[in-house]
């Protein structure tokens, strides 16, 4: 059952772009959205917590995963839950990903920026915040919270474009992802909990 359940989680997706307010005072909006940015590519490391919906063709599948991110590439996820997957962890070293599951390490290929899965969507998050495109930016409401919403526009391996939209709190932490290719959104992320080793985008949200 656990094999199974292992599989599911590591499948590749193919990933709309969710439509944000245009911003007010376009300016000041543009340098809030780069100073966000640069306090983000100055971060050296952060672990986060969140609630990860992944919508397929037929069934959505819902995951609370745990994430250790760092400046240098790698990153290690738990899965929290289903419980049918707690203890099972993927680690990346920038390039491959492997799997670990009671103290069994299996290697599980090369990750490629187009096939994004459940247990490496928390890494990409950051990272599209970090280096990708700003395409669109403006303020919308979440939970009676006036948040910042940018897309990032991202570039895979073969030319596929990805984009991350999130919601930032006015602390600069997220609140909310979306990922979105070829017209679907694929990915939903909800975080409860984001802490930065450096930088100013640091506490719980």
């Amino acid at each position: 059952m656990r094999g199974k359940a292992v599989c599911v989680l590591m499948i590749g997706l193919g990933l709309t772009l969710s439509a944000c307010a245009p911003a007010p005072g376009g300016m000041e909006q543009k340098d809030g959205a780069q100073m966000l940015q640069e306090e983000y590519r100055a971060l050296t490391g952060c672990a986060m917590t969140a609630d990860v919906r992944c919508d397929r063709e037929n069934e959505v599948e819902n995951y609370t995963l745990q994430c250790d991110w760092n400046a240098d590439g790698s990153a290690r996820v738990e899965v929290l839950a289903p419980e049918t997957l707690v203890g099972i962890a993927a680690e990346f070293n920038g390039d491959d990903l492997s799997l670990h599951y009671d103290d069994m390490s299996l290697a599980a290929g090369p990750v490629s920026s187009q096939e994004l899965t459940p247990a490496q969507i928390l890494p990409m998050v950051v990272d599209a915040i970090r280096e990708g495109y700003i395409l669109e930016k403006g303020t919308e409401s979440i939970d009676g919270e006036e948040c910042l919403c940018l897309v990032f526009d991202t570039t895979g391996q073969d030319d596929g474009k990805i984009d991350y939209t999130v919601w930032f709190a006015s602390n600069h932490l997220p609140l909310r992802a979306e990922v979105q290719t070829e017209g679907k959104t694929v990915f939903t992320v909800t975080f409860s909990e984001f802490s930065a080793a450096e930088g100013t985008a640091d506490g719980s949200v």
